[in-house]
């Protein structure tokens, strides 16, 4: 759900929609990460979360990975890992 100020704004988001949903994302991440519950990957669950885990929105959710690998195996399949 993307709310908005006025009636002028939702055109520019409708014309810039890849742009503005980045800008959500990443407002959502910095909001969600330090509540994040997990340590281990969601899909390699031996793999522990480090510095370059591989972070992204999924369903308003943040969601974890300990590789770009996970998180392909992941976007194939997320009911599996949810």
């Amino acid at each position: 759900e993307v709310r908005f100020c006025c009636g002028g704004c939702p055109a520019k988001y409708e014309a810039e929609t890849a742009k503005y949903d980045a800008e959500i994302d990443k407002a959502m991440l910095e909001a969600q990460a330090k509540h994040y519950p997990l340590t281990n990957c969601l899909v390699a669950d031996a793999n522990v979360l480090g510095d370059n885990a591989v972070k992204k929105i999924h369903n308003n959710r943040m969601v974890a990975f300990c590789c770009g690998d996970c998180e392909k195996k992941f976007d194939a399949d997320p009911a599996a890992y949810l």
